[in-house]
């Protein structure tokens, strides 16, 4: 078998584990929303056990499958500093941050509805959320994509899997800015994952960036207007300007395999796959169909 194939056959492994993931996040909701009719499920529940089924079980089937083979690459696979861990963890937040900022302001401009809702009742409900909307994705998320996906692609070279393990982390976000928000964020949380090679580097940025928005959702119960939207408008900065100060140390750190020549030519092969080529179709029909 050639490169090529071997390259589309794994291509292939990983679009089955991200649709795995798109189909049992859809089915699980439609479940709970028919069980929720005779039996009250809070939000923050629906979203936990979404998060724990549609992600435990690509997870399981990439474990159980024996689909992991360790790959043979040159590539510097040392562990990072713990210095240099926080330095990535910090970086990542502020960008996440960034981004949430500037996904919040189209949101804003477009008036559409904020994904973990308005307010929070009490302090238990918001501490659920926190548990089943933040930690909860947080973990499994990067468990499938940047410790699974993007690890399985590596061989291919850097840049390929970072970008391929991002668009399909992108592919299971509802709705437009969803998506650009989480291809972005995905492209932090894989990069940042490569140069610590610590995969507890990126669950730590998706779990920050989780509960500060949980959390500015809270605010607006308990604030007024301005104060919210000041306390708003102050993270983002914050978030953008710590990003920016930490970028000339991020930049230090080689990423092993970053050839841009090399993932233009290579990329070919994951349009040559006739499984994503379909799910991307599926994607974009359920996102226009709303």
């Amino acid at each position: 078998m050639n490169k090529f194939n071997r390259k589309t056959m794994k291509i292939d492994t990983a679009v089955l584990l991200a649709a795995v993931s798109f189909i049992l996040t859809g089915v699980t909701k439609l479940l709970l929303h028919f069980i929720g009719n005779t039996v009250y499920i809070s939000a923050a529940v629906r979203m936990g056990l979404t998060s724990v089924i549609s992600m435990s079980v690509p997870i399981l089937l990439f474990c159980y499958g024996n689909i992991y083979r360790k790959y043979k690459s040159t590539d510097n696979k040392s562990k990072s500093s713990a210095g240099f861990s926080v330095v990535s963890v910090l970086f990542g937040f502020g960008c996440c941050t960034g981004l949430n900022f500037i996904i919040s302001l189209i949101r804003s401009i477009a008036k559409t509805e904020n994904t973990y809702g308005a307010s929070y009742n009490d302090m238990c409900e918001f501490f659920l959320m926190i548990l089943c909307a933040g930690i909860l994705p947080a973990v499994l998320e990067e468990l499938l994509f940047r410790g699974c996906i993007l690890t399985y692609l590596r061989e291919y070279g850097i840049l390929f899997s970072i970008v391929l393990s991002s668009l399909l982390f992108s592919m299971i976000h509802s709705g437009p800015a969803n998506m650009i928000f989480a291809f972005a964020a995905g492209m932090i949380l894989g990069t940042i994952r490569i140069v610590s090679e610590n995969i507890a580097v990126p669950i730590t940025v998706h779990l920050l960036n989780n509960v500060l928005a949980l959390s500015l959702t809270a605010a607006n119960s308990f604030l007024s207007e301005e104060w919210s939207s000041l306390l708003f408008y102050l993270t983002g900065i914050i978030g953008i300007a710590a990003a920016a100060a930490l970028l000339p140390l991020m930049l230090k750190a080689e990423l092993p395999g970053m050839n841009l020549r090399r993932f233009i030519r290579d990329f070919k092969a994951v349009l040559s796959s006739k499984l994503f080529c379909l799910f991307i179709a599926v994607v974009l029909l359920m996102t226009v169909l709303g």
